[in-house]
C-alpha cells in the first residue's frame, strides 16, 4: 500500500498556501520533510478536513507586526489607528473621504501601510495574483481576471460596489485636501538598519502602476502590473480573500482525496466526498468561496465538533470509510487555519497531554519512557487547543481494525485517529520554531492562557501533538 508520509501532506498543503498566504512557519512532528511535495497516492483515499476561522477579525484589510511607529490595529474593526483616526486605506468612495488614508504627499508617514514588508498583506509586486480557481459544469473560469476599471469589492457580488482603478480619486480628510492613486505600493528602505519598518525612521519610495513609470520592478510592463493589482484588489486584498485565494487552489487541484469542510461559527458546511469527482470539488468550492464571516474565535471547540463527526458522533456522517471500502487503513486529516487568538467555551477534555490523563495510557503522550519524542508532548495546562488535538489523536475512532499504516518516530498510532495541522494566519507566539525544538533541553509550552502570543503557541503545540 502506497501511503504518503504525513510530513508530504503537509509539504503538499503548505507549499500551495505559502505562495500567497504569510504564515508562521512550524516545524513538524519527529522527522524530516522531503525535498519536494508529494502527491497523495493510497488504495483508500484519505480524508483531509478543512477548519477554517470565520470570526470578525478575517474580513480585516491591513496586517501589521506590532506599532510600526505610532501606527497601530484598531482591535474592534481592523482598521489603521493613524494620526489618531480610523482609516480605511483602499478606497475613497467606500465610506466618507475622512476615513481614508491620505496620500503621503499629506502625511509621510502614510507609506508603511502601503507596503508589502511592513503590511503583510498589501500588494507585493514579486507574487503573481491569480483569479479564484474553480470551474464550472461547462469547464469556463467560476472567477476571471478582474477588470481595473471597475474592480469588485466582493468577487461574489459582481452587481454590488466596483471602482475605477485607473483614474485618481480626489481626497479631503476635512483639513487636508490631495489627490490619491490607489494602484501604488511602496518599496521599504531600512534607514535605521534593525530589520524592522518603521514609519518615521524608515523611508518608502513609491511605484505608481502607471504607464508612464513602465518598466516596473517586478519586470511587467504597465498593462501586465495594473493586471497583477487588480487581481489583488479584487482577490486577495482582506484575510477572508487570501484565504479562499489560497486553500481555495489546493481545493482545486487535489484529486484522489476526499475532503470536506467545517468553520469554527457557522459549524459543519460540506460533508467529505471524493475530489476526484468533478462535482463534488464545485459543491465544495462553491459553499466554501461563500462562507460569511462574523463573531469570535472558538477554535478549541471547532477543532472538537470535527474531531466528533470523525468518531461518528454527530448526525452527519463521519468521514471514516465502512471496512468493505478499506477504513481500516484509512489516514484522517484536520487543517486548521486562524488569523486570532482562540476564545470560546471549554472543550472540557481535560489535560489529555499529560500521561495517563487521555482515553488510555498507550505511549502517545507525556510519558518520557514512552513516548516517541521523550514526553515533550506534555504540559501542565488543561483543555488547551493541543489537548483536544491530542485527545482525537490519541482516540480510538472508530471500531474497525487497527491498520493505520504507521510511521515509526513520527506516527506510530495503527489505530483510526485524526491528525491536526495548524496554520497561524500572520501571527507569531512567544516561541521560535525556526529555532527551538520541543525536545530541547529546558523547552516549556507556556501557558496558553497568559497572553495571547501563547495562544499561537498552543496552536503550533496542537499540531505536534497530533504528528501534523
Amino acid at each position: 500500500m502506497n501511503i504518503p508520509s504525513n510530513s508530504a501532506l503537509a509539504h503538499l498543503l503548505v507549499a500551495a498556501l505559502f505562495v500567497i498566504m504569510p504564515m508562521q512557519q512550524a516545524r513538524s512532528a519527529p522527522g524530516t520533510l522531503p525535498s519536494a511535495p508529494l502527491f497523495l497516492s493510497t488504495i483508500i483515499e484519505p480524508n483531509i478536513f478543512f477548519s477554517l476561522d470565520d470570526s470578525g477579525s478575517m474580513t480585516w484589510s491591513p496586517m501589521l507586526p506590532g506599532n510600526l511607529g505610532g501606527i497601530t490595529l484598531n482591535t474592534g474593526g481592523g482598521l489603521p489607528i493613524f494620526n489618531g483616526s480610523l482609516r480605511r486605506y483602499y478606497n475613497p468612495d467606500w465610506y466618507i473621504d475622512d476615513s481614508i488614508v491620505p496620500p503621503v504627499s499629506a502625511y509621510p508617514e502614510a507609506w508603511v501601510l502601503k507596503s508589502k514588508d511592513a503590511n503583510k498583506l498589501y500588494y507585493d509586486p514579486v507574487v503573481t495574483y491569480l483569479p479564484w480557481a474553480g470551474t464550472d459544469t461547462s469547464g469556463n473560469p467560476m472567477f476571471t481576471d478582474a477588470d481595473p476599471t471597475a474592480v469588485y469589492f466582493n468577487p461574489n457580488s459582481p452587481a454590488g460596489q466596483k471602482t475605477d482603478l485607473t483614474i485618481t480619486h480626489a481626497y479631503d480628510d476635512g483639513s487636508q485636501t490631495g489627490q490619491l492613486y490607489l494602484p501604488t505600493y511602496y518599496e521599504w528602505v531600512d534607514v535605521d538598519g534593525n530589520g524592522i519598518p518603521h514609519a518615521t525612521l524608515d523611508q518608502g519610495n513609491p511605484v505608481e502602476i502607471k504607464a508612464a513609470s513602465a518598466p516596473f520592478p517586478s519586470g511587467r510592463n504597465y498593462v501586465d502590473e495594473l493586471q497583477n493589482f487588480a487581481n489583488w484588489f479584487q482577490y486577495y486584498r482582506t484575510r477572508s480573500l487570501t484565504m479562499r485565494a489560497g486553500v481555495g487552489r489546493v481545493i482545486y487541484n487535489a484529486n484522489a482525496v476526499r475532503m470536506g469542510l467545517d468553520v469554527y461559527n457557522g459549524g459543519h458546511q460540506v460533508d467529505a466526498a471524493t475530489m476526484s469527482a468533478p462535482a463534488n470539488k464545485r459543491t465544495l468550492l462553491n459553499t466554501f468561496y461563500n462562507i460569511n464571516f462574523s463573531g469570535s474565535t472558538p477554535a478549541r471547540t471547532a477543532l472538537q465538533r470535527v474531531g466528533e463527526l470523525f468518531a461518528g458522533n454527530t448526525t452527519n456522517p463521519s468521514p471514516i470509510e465502512s471496512a468493505s471500502n478499506g477504513g481500516e487503513c484509512q489516514q484522517n486529516f484536520d487543517i486548521m487555519l486562524s488569523d486570532g487568538f482562540w476564545n470560546g467555551s471549554d472543550p472540557g477534555v481535560g489535560n489529555t497531554d499529560n500521561d495517563g490523563s487521555g482515553v488510555t495510557d498507550n505511549g502517545f503522550d507525556g510519558d518520557a519512557n514512552e513516548s516517541v519524542d521523550d514526553g515533550n508532548y506534555a504540559d501542565s495546562y488543561s483543555n488547551t487547543l493541543a489537548d483536544v488535538a491530542m485527545h482525537y489523536y490519541e482516540t480510538d475512532l472508530s471500531p474497525l481494525p487497527n491498520d493505520v499504516p504507521i510511521q515509526p518516530g513520527i506516527d506510530e498510532a495503527s489505530h483510526q485517529h485524526l491528525v491536526t495541522y495548524t496554520i497561524s494566519f500572520g501571527l507569531n507566539g512567544t516561541l521560535d520554531p525556526a529555532t527551538q525544538d520541543p525536545t530541547d533541553a529546558g523547552f516549556a509550552w507556556p501557558d496558553p492562557t497568559s497572553s495571547d502570543d501563547a495562544k499561537i503557541d498552543d496552536m503550533w503545540h496542537a499540531s505536534y501533538n497530533a504528528r501534523g
